[in-house]
């Protein structure tokens, strides 16, 4: 992720990206464009904008304009999607210009995260990253995707064993795939 602010009118040429990409509007306007849209759609601050690994896309703007850039890794996408009912059918329509409360929530928790130098570890970050993922294929995926419902929640051992584990490492950088494993 990255917050960056341009100072006068810009213009970005045909980008496209190896991690699913999220801009956040945070203030300026123009005109965005991607492959497969046809011609361009105005911005202003607060829209959002998705771009699936691979979419060319570029934007222009009228003046002054900051916003934050979230990169989303494939695996990350993966790993959100086996919550889901039907992950192997794993596609996001690219998002041109679309409000979205939700995106702009979790992009506004990351950046206080990013500038409190991460203090709280990675866990947050992934948590939040996963929190992404998990909204985004669950609005914008071509297939209609549904939460997978689970009943009884983790069991008690499991609960113990991964709550003991984090309290005796309360200062420690905890991934969470470091936890996962414990469950395996």
């Amino acid at each position: 992720m990255e917050v960056f602010r341009m100072d006068g009118p810009t213009s970005v040429s045909a980008v496209s990206f190896d991690d699913l990409y999220v801009a956040v509007i945070r203030d300026g306007g123009g005109i965005a464009w991607a492959d497969g849209a046809p011609g361009g759609r105005s911005f202003s601050a607060g829209d959002v904008g998705i771009f699936p690994r691979g979419v060319a896309h570029g934007a222009s703007s009228n003046g002054a304009i900051a916003a934050t850039s979230i990169y989303l890794k494939p695996s990350l996408i993966e790993k959100a999607a086996a919550d889901l009912v039907n992950p192997d059918r794993v596609e996001i329509v690219p998002q041109l210009v679309v409000p979205d409360k939700q995106v702009k929530r979790l992009s506004l928790a990351l950046e206080w995260e990013l500038e409190d130098g991460f203090k709280s570890g990675r866990l947050l970050g992934e948590s939040l990253g996963t929190a992404l993922a998990a909204h985004l294929l669950a609005r914008y995926a071509v297939s209609p995707m549904r939460i997978r419902e689970y009943r009884g929640g983790m069991p008690k051992y499991l609960l113990r064993r991964t709550v003991d584990y984090m309290q005796s490492n309360l200062g420690a950088d905890l991934p969470l795939t470091n936890l996962q494993q414990m469950w395996g």
